[in-house]
């Protein structure tokens, strides 16, 4: 529960970051990079809180189950986290901004946002945009690590004969549920930005309108344009390309391509 209050303390920094660039943006004019920086922080928000309450649900059994808070790899049990594994790691992938999950839309829109703080008039917000970019991006990656051990530790932990057994039948579906809402939101990114405009528009007193546009034939909308021109980002084709991918691998398989198992040293995030 500490690693995952400490994890909550980043994502606060982002959202604030957020809120911070949209400010002084809007104090200089630039009514573009602001509803960018604000829709960017709304969008943390609701990614945040639908990864997050999975794994402090998840986190609340581990603790009532294996009575210590401490998370190593002999402390937790393997049976009952089973029934959490998915939602788990799917969640944890979302803190840790992989794409493309929700947690990792929310990130990529803050750190765009900040390194445009080259369009601000100020030498002084300029080098604190970038500042502030490069600090969030080194604790992003930090929580690649924490997630890691999370996930790993937890869902995956050794077996315990001496356990409490909760109920993790019901639990578990609630934390599948947040877990599948946290890849939902950052698949239907583009869709969700659109229905927070108005959201944005009410904060900020003016009319806001999604950063969308179209890239490569895609069709119109599933494009995130964060800046003209700057970036721009398609979380809703991930899935796609991946499911062609594993076709490819799949037929391979099924035409009795060969298969040769490969050894090789396990990336521990180093």
């Amino acid at each position: 529960q500490g690693l995952l209050a400490y994890s909550t303390i980043e994502n606060n920094g982002l959202i604030l970051a957020a809120v911070g660039i949209s400010l002084i943006a809007a104090g200089y004019g630039l009514g573009a990079l602001a509803d960018l920086a604000l829709l960017a922080g709304l969008f943390m928000v609701i990614a945040h809180a639908a990864a997050k309450s999975g794994l402090f649900l998840f986190a609340g059994h581990l603790v009532r189950s294996s009575g210590s808070p401490a998370l190593n790899s002999d402390r937790f049990p393997r049976p009952p986290a089973g029934t959490f594994a998915g939602g788990v790691t799917v969640a944890g992938l979302s803190l840790a901004a992989a794409p493309p999950m929700a947690g990792f839309v929310g990130e990529w829109l803050i750190l765009e946002t900040l390194f445009q703080s080259f369009r601000i008039p100020s030498l002084l917000y300029q080098l604190l945009g970038l500042l502030t970019g490069a600090l969030l991006a080194l604790a992003a990656g930090l929580m690649i690590v924490a997630m890691t051990k999370f996930v790993g530790y937890g869902a995956l932990g050794r077996s315990r004969a001496d356990a409490v057994h909760g109920p993790a039948r019901s639990m578990g579906t609630v934390v599948l549920a947040l877990g599948g809402l946290a890849a939902g939101l950052g698949v239907a990114a583009p869709w969700m930005l659109d229905a927070l405009a108005p959201v944005a528009g009410f904060v900020s007193g003016r009319s806001v309108s999604a950063p969308l546009g179209t890239l490569l034939g895609l069709p119109g909308g599933w494009t995130i344009v964060s800046g003209a021109p700057f970036g721009a980002f398609t979380p809703t084709a991930i899935p796609i390309a991946l499911g062609l991918g594993a076709l490819v691998a799949v037929g391979y398989a099924a035409l009795g391509g060969p298969m040769r198992p490969r050894h090789s040293p396990v990336w521990m995030s180093g």
